[in-house]
């Protein structure tokens, strides 16, 4: 029951919801009418690609601990009592390296598949970069307006 509700059904979920986001994807890609503006177009599908490369390498990072998953399920079955095997083992090893490697594997994902995150990471200027020039303009009035003293906001001007 675990390796239904556990295991197979997420992967299943994962699979399904995916490939309904890759024939949208491609369905947008090739459809030269669109709702959106091209550079925003090619900003969707640049989210979209980042999104299901890290469903990819998610789905194969976590399918190796199905190996010993169904080992242990076919022994429960068969109500065999012997010791775990060595190469059960290590496949467990690999498996919990390959989780490991997985939650650490995103980052990099993403800077590698949207250029303007990494542009910003990379000029040490962080969220600022990827807001745009419309909220930057904003948060430059704002702090133009009013500056901070302490416990109590005061107005920003000449006195100031």
């Amino acid at each position: 029951m675990n390796f239904v509700f556990m295991g197979f059904g997420p992967f299943c979920l994962l699979i399904s919801l995916n490939a309904l986001t890759l024939r949208s994807l491609l369905r947008a890609v090739s459809s030269s009418s669109s709702d959106l503006p091209q550079p925003r177009k090619k900003v969707e599908v640049a989210l979209a690609k980042v999104s299901l490369s890290i469903v990819i390498v998610f789905i194969l990072c976590h399918s190796v601990k199905w190996i010993p998953n169904l080992y242990e399920l076919s022994r429960l079955t068969t109500k065999d009592a012997r010791e775990w095997p060595p190469w059960v083992e290590s496949v467990t090893h690999i498996s919990h390296f390959l989780m490991t490697f997985n939650s650490s594997v995103n980052f990099y994902i993403y800077c590698a598949k949207h250029q303007r995150f990494a542009r910003a990471l990379l000029s040490g200027r962080g969220a600022a970069a990827l807001r745009g020039p419309d909220v930057e303009s904003t948060t430059a009035a704002t702090e133009h307006q009013v500056r901070y003293d302490g416990n109590k906001t005061i107005p920003a001007g000449p006195s100031a």
